[in-house]
């Protein structure tokens, strides 16, 4: 069993995608997938971008990344072709695929922090994002 709290993160500011990343040994870890944590301050964004995920371990191109948003949030999705603006005071789930066709990015128009928890699957790898 793996246990942590959110107090336990320890959080880094990520320059490339002006967020902090929370991270820690026991979040879960293999080669299937892998757990981080996002926080967007107000005003700030993550930019637009999009991911060739790596290959699923049994080889299929099904890959992902899921922001799971706890405590809702007010924010301005960024996507190639529109934007759409969420204000939500419930949990909340964006799932993107692999590929220039599910870019992305994300803009905190709130007043609070934007935190959320982001699955990649299969994991995470350095070469996978191609910022527009």
């Amino acid at each position: 069993m793996l246990f942590v709290k959110n107090s336990d993160l320890q959080w880094f500011m990520d320059e490339t995608h002006d967020m902090y990343a929370g991270v820690h040994n026991n979040l879960p870890v293999n080669a299937a997938a892998d757990i981080m944590f996002a926080k967007i301050e107000p005003g700030h964004t993550l930019p637009i971008h999009w991911h060739t995920r790596p290959l699923c371990p049994d080889e299929s191109d099904t890959g992902y990344e899921s922001f799971f948003f706890f405590n809702g949030g007010k924010m301005l999705l960024l996507r190639e072709k529109e934007n759409i603006e969420y204000n939500l005071n419930e949990p909340f789930t964006i799932t993107f695929s692999s590929g220039e066709h599910d870019m992305h990015g994300i803009k905190n128009i709130g007043d609070n922090d934007l935190v959320f928890q982001v699955l990649c699957a299969p994991r995470f790898s350095d070469d996978e994002e191609h910022f527009v």
